[in-house]
């Protein structure tokens, strides 16, 4: 499978690799941050957090996502949507 649509369970190796941290997408900053200050306690003073190209795509999933497309959408990656504790609703 293109590793793209390749369910991300598999794709990072949950069952062979014991992650400490794992961050996501939308929460990208915060989480760049929290795994920075481990690292090195004067991270923030690093970082910068700039958001360019804002697209508020989050706010768009409605107009194209029927209740059938995201059963749908559900049922494939459902392994993921349960392990990475995301909600099967928008």
């Amino acid at each position: 499978m293109d590793p793209h649509w390749r369910l991300q369970y598999y794709q990072t190796f949950q069952e062979a690799i014991r992650f400490d941290f794992v961050g996501k997408y939308e929460s990208f900053g915060k989480d760049l941050q929290a795994v920075g200050e481990k690292i090195s306690p004067n991270f923030s003073k690093y970082f910068l957090h700039e958001r360019r190209n804002s697209t508020s795509s989050a706010n768009k999933f409605a107009n194209f996502y029927t209740a059938d497309l995201m059963e749908r959408v559900y049922r494939l990656y459902e392994l993921d949507f349960a392990h990475f504790g995301y909600s099967k609703h928008l």
